[in-house]
């Protein structure tokens, strides 16, 4: 159970990073 917590918190970290970088980048250009 806690490992499948685990993984999903993950799984929304590196989602949220991503989409962030995402944002960032395209923030730049203008």
């Amino acid at each position: 159970m806690e490992r499948i917590k685990l993984l999903i918190f993950l799984l929304i970290l590196i989602v949220a990073v991503l989409l962030m970088i995402k944002y960032w980048k395209t923030g730049r250009k203008n």
